[in-house]
């Protein structure tokens, strides 16, 4: 077995190893359990190597090649994107106006603490001022991850919308079912 690719990111790492064995390629990656056990030496320990077996090495450099040159992305043709529930087209593009709002707030929160210490009435003990800047702290990025996700925008009639998205054990069900319906044939 060869080393054909290495990654200083573990998810990266099964990433391609899981696109080479769709492809027909056996890799595996090696000293996943050493790097993540000190993952501050992950450099010192020459990263995730993936390794293959040596009659599989140039089909696996090449298919790493076109994976690092993007050139086995998905077009946006085919992306995960819904279809506008208005007009029915795929011209859907992210809103990026929620992003936008999420940044205000973000920015907000880093001057919320200051903030609301400065402007409590004398009666209010500074902890409880720094305690709620604190809270707010821990609420904000549950809202901004809501305000962002899922939020998508029509090309063509402009409408915007914010789509539901499937549970895990609601995708787990969906595979499951195609897998049955599949083995049935």
């Amino acid at each position: 077995m060869q080393r054909v690719h290495w990654s200083a990111d573990y998810a990266e790492a099964h990433v391609v190893e899981a696109m080479l064995r769709a492809h027909g390629c056996n890799g595996s990656v090696f000293d996943a359990a050493l790097v993540r056990r000190d993952w501050f030496k992950t450099l010192v320990f020459g990263g995730y190597r993936l390794m293959v077996p040596d009659e599989e090495l140039s089909a696996a450099r090449e298919l790493i090649s076109q994976y690092r040159s993007g050139a086995l992305s998905l077009p946006d043709s085919e992306a995960d994107r819904p279809p506008c529930p208005r007009c029915g087209l795929g011209l859907v593009t992210d809103d990026p106006r929620p992003r936008r709002m999420a940044f205000a707030l973000l920015i907000l929160s880093g001057i919320s603490g200051p903030l609301i210490l400065f402007l409590s009435p004398a009666n209010v003990s500074p902890t409880a001022s720094i305690t709620l800047g604190f809270a707010l702290g821990l609420v904000l990025p549950g809202v901004l991850g809501w305000l962002v996700k899922s939020r998508y925008r029509c090309g063509a009639c402009g409408i915007a919308w914010r789509a539901r998205r499937e549970s895990f054990t609601g995708l787990t069900r969906i595979v499951e079912a195609a897998e049955n319906t599949s083995v049935a044939r």
